[in-house]
């Protein structure tokens, strides 16, 4: 599967929290919620063996504090619904994606 604009669009803008949950449930990492300098909730996330995945790839921890989000910030969650943000759309289309993002790793 090749990802386009609109994938990077739709989980970096709004459907973040659908991906990283299907990203956990792929690859049994746990969801984190990240939290800007501010404190404002910014970015859901997976955190796996050696980073952190989202729509763009895997992240090193490095470059998790030049993005602003601090480890006190990044707090484990167990369902992107229990966040209160507008419900994961975990249809196929996510977890193709999920599962391009995967196989990356491999």
């Amino acid at each position: 599967m090749v990802l386009t604009r609109a994938h990077l669009d739709r989980y970096t803008n709004g459907q973040c929290h659908a991906l990283a949950e299907a990203l956990a449930r792929l690859t049994g990492g746990t969801m984190v919620l990240c939290s800007d300098d501010d404190g404002a909730t910014g970015h859901c996330m997976t955190r796996v063996a050696g980073g952190f995945l989202d729509v763009t790839g895997l992240h090193t921890w490095e470059d998790m504090l030049a993005l602003g989000w601090h480890a006190d910030d990044l707090t484990p969650v167990t369902s992107a619904e229990a966040l209160g943000w507008e419900a994961p759309d975990l249809g196929e289309e996510t977890f193709a994606v999920a599962r391009a993002i995967a196989e990356g790793l491999r």
